[in-house]
């Protein structure tokens, strides 16, 4: 699989950073990020999904190697028009979407946004009402300083765990159920909220998450929804799947034994033949 990278300007002047592969023919599938994430975080997934979809796949504002504004620029309503306007400008009326806990709020917005512009929806481990599991919560003042300017606390906590591996791994089970279990994923991710200068955006991007609240919009999805999600998820709470369930129409979910935020990590056999089965469907 080839994959190609362009910088695309945005109407407000900033420029964000995709990533294209995939047959021009097959139809095409928006892969949306988490906090602190890029697009390589969906490359097993385009392997898995390879010749079936035309894969677009940014950086959004703040992360990889998209435009950096420092300040209030995330809010998801605001991430979303950017996205649909990457759309828009690669020429595409109707799209699929999957995305994973930041990636998956934005996706739900876009798609109460934009109802007739998406065909499927997979949600991992959403973010539904912009509420937080409480182990997260206590790293609120960390980014709360971090909107301030004072980085040093969160580079600090960030290195210490590199460095502490056990200390690391314990910082860590907020995404992972068995962060021994996957040493490697826990590496990357325990660097990623300080990699490529995130530290300047992620506590933003942070707040506007924790601002926003997709229920106004659920109701009016018109897309055919599927929610994974991990049982043991101590990044956003489990229960609020019970509000995708109530409120969007064409709802099914998958939940995941034993498994923390990230389906696709901890959970991939899983994961994987849920999302086949669900874009074949």
């Amino acid at each position: 699989m080839q994959i190609h990278g362009q910088y695309m300007p945005l109407d407000d002047g900033y420029i964000l950073h995709v990533a294209t592969a995939g047959p021009e023919s097959a139809p095409p599938l928006l892969m949306l990020h988490c906090w602190t994430g890029n697009w390589t975080q969906w490359d097993r997934t385009m392997q898995l999904l390879d010749g079936k979809f035309q894969f677009i796949v940014p950086d959004q504002l703040g992360f990889g190697s998209s435009s950096k504004p420092i300040g209030d620029h995330y809010q998801i309503d605001a991430q979303v028009n950017r996205i649909h306007q990457i759309v828009r400008d690669l020429g595409h009326e109707k799209i699929s979407i999957i995305g994973h806990s930041m990636g998956s709020m934005i996706g739900l917005t876009f798609a109460g946004m934009f109802p007739d512009k998406v065909d499927k929806l997979i949600v991992n481990a959403p973010a539904v009402t912009g509420r937080i599991h409480t182990r997260v919560e206590t790293l609120a003042p960390i980014m709360s300083i971090g909107r301030r300017g004072f980085v040093q606390p969160m580079e600090l906590m960030v290195n210490i765990g590199k460095f502490l591996p056990s200390i690391g791994q314990q910082l860590m089970g907020v995404f992972f159920s068995h962060p021994d279990q996957h040493n490697d994923a826990v590496n990357y991710w325990g660097h990623q909220s300080i990699a490529d200068g995130q530290q300047y955006t992620a506590p933003w991007a942070q707040k506007a998450i924790q601002e926003w609240d997709t229920r106004p919009l659920l109701r009016g999805i018109k897309a055919k929804t599927l929610a994974i999600w991990g049982d043991n998820d101590e990044t956003i709470p489990t229960d609020e799947v019970e509000v995708l369930a109530e409120l969007v129409p064409d709802f099914q979910k998958v939940i995941i034994p034993d498994c923390g935020h990230f389906p696709m990590i901890e959970g991939w056999d899983t994961y994987s033949k849920s999302v086949v089965d669900f874009l074949a469907s």
